[in-house]
């Protein structure tokens, strides 16, 4: 009997140093795990966000030669000097006359033929997506800005003229009065107003607190009366306006055009599967050890066993992530 109680104590004994060498194992092995996971993560991000941070300065350097170009095409060729002219039938008044007003009139020139551009950097089935195999996205940050530098340059056109017919012109408020009761000083108005309703809805601040659908559709309608005002403010340059809503009009039939195909099945010009699912299958294979024997009879191959389940399975999130 002594004997048998000792054996069983020495078993007892042995499978609670076996229970807590598989925690310490288990324990080591998840710790390793966790760590691969951490670290291949970080590197991850870190690729995405050099990858981000390149684009970013891409875009940055294209937005720069886009902004000074309109600087420099606002600025030159005006003469910045003073004149003071008399009024017509007034002995006494006199206008003042500046390159104000020359300024004023280009930068709203340059504004009508942003607008075109801004329209086809926005679209989704974009013709400079098709010419230079540059993704949609890539094309939205320059979509936003040259939408802000109209925004900007509309507000400059705006005060220019708000200035000179209001503070240089004498007399006043006649001159102003007659000045902003014009037919086209009513559409250049309304025109302001949509591309400031533009510019603050489309600021992500507001879109998180109206949220997207609002914008999305919001975004449509004003744009589209944006560009009629704009035409019914300056038909002398309706051209531009001509050109954008032919590029939205492209854009959306090619939406439509492809919604139609999808429905009924065609790809390629041939019915068929327009979708294919790939399903990657796999399989686990549970290893049960005795582990009483394994751990007491083998204890130094359990660390190179850990030390093997961590490579492979850093190996396995690393083929998964970058699989094929």
């Amino acid at each position: 009997m002594a004997k048998c109680t000792s054996f069983h104590e020495e078993v007892a004994s042995s499978r609670g140093i076996c229970e807590v060498f598989w925690t310490c194992y288990k324990a080591s092995a998840s710790g390793a795990l966790y760590a691969v996971s951490i670290s291949h993560n970080f590197l991850v991000s870190k690729s995405r966000l050099i990858s981000k941070l390149h684009n970013i300065a891409d875009h940055c350097k294209i937005l720069c030669h886009l902004s000074l170009a309109n600087s420099y095409y606002s600025l030159v060729g005006i003469v910045y000097k003073t004149w003071v002219t008399p009024v017509k039938d007034s002995a006494t008044l006199h206008n003042t006359r500046t390159g104000l007003g020359g300024f004023a009139d280009r930068v709203g020139a340059l504004a009508y033929a942003l607008t075109p551009l801004t329209v086809a950097l926005g679209s989704r089935e974009s013709i400079l997506s098709l010419a230079t195999g540059i993704p949609y996205q890539s094309f939205n940050f320059l979509h936003r800005w040259s939408g802000r530098i109209i925004f900007f340059q509309g507000v400059l056109h705006t005060f220019g003229w708000c200035l000179i017919e209001a503070r240089l012109y004498v007399p006043q408020p006649t001159v102003w009065k007659k000045f902003i009761k014009q037919l086209y000083m009513i559409w250049g108005v309304i025109a302001l107003v949509f591309i400031t309703f533009l510019y603050v809805f489309s600021l992500r601040r507001v879109i998180r607190l109206t949220g997207y659908e609002f914008f999305k559709k919001t975004h449509y309608i004003v744009a589209m009366l944006y560009i009629g005002a704009c035409w019914g403010h300056w038909s002398q340059l309706a051209c531009w306006m001509i050109a954008s809503i032919a590029l939205w009009g492209i854009d959306r039939g090619v939406r439509y055009l492809r919604t139609i195909l999808i429905h009924y099945g065609y790809a390629n010009g041939s019915t068929g599967e327009l979708f294919t699912l790939l399903i990657l299958s796999c399989s686990m294979t549970n290893y049960i050890f005795q582990v009483e024997d394994f751990i007491l009879r083998n204890l130094p191959c359990i660390i190179s066993m850990m030390k093997m389940e961590v490579l492979c399975v850093s190996n396995l999130i690393i083929n998964m992530t970058h699989g094929p």
